[in-house]
């Protein structure tokens, strides 16, 4: 995937569901992040095809084999991953890596892991985040 050709829309899902996609007439990136799924292969498949024929690009959360096997896009790396080593030669398979940050700290930390896209969440100020 080109780096040029990076969706503006991103829709982030946790199951397969089809009645995400069916109104849906954009081109856009569907990130998966589902960590304790048991059906999370089977999932992914399903959401494969579905990105594949209406041309939208999938990341899968934090999981750099299964990436691949499902012919991914690319892979998203969520805040709670402070690993960076593991990502370094992603680039070179034309995976486009991305991440999330909630603050300067993560924002460089996202860098450090390669990362060409950096969401960050929350925009404003939650019981959580400040």
């Amino acid at each position: 995937m080109m780096h040029k050709n990076i969706p503006k829309i991103f829709i982030f899902i946790d199951t397969y569901d089809d009645k995400v996609f069916k109104h849906i007439n954009t081109k856009i990136g569907v990130i998966y992040r589902n960590y304790n799924s048991n059906k999370r292969y089977e999932d992914l498949v399903k959401i494969a095809s579905i990105c594949k024929k209406r041309n939208y690009h999938l990341f899968v959360s934090n999981d750099i084999r299964l990436a691949p096997k499902i012919k991914a896009d690319g892979i998203y790396i969520p805040s709670l991953n402070k690993i960076g080593v593991n990502y370094l030669n992603l680039d070179k398979k034309n995976f486009l890596i991305m991440g999330s940050a909630h603050n300067q700290k993560e924002i460089n930390e996202k860098i450090k892991q390669n990362c060409k896209i950096i969401f960050l969440s929350p925009l404003f100020q939650t019981s959580k985040y400040r």
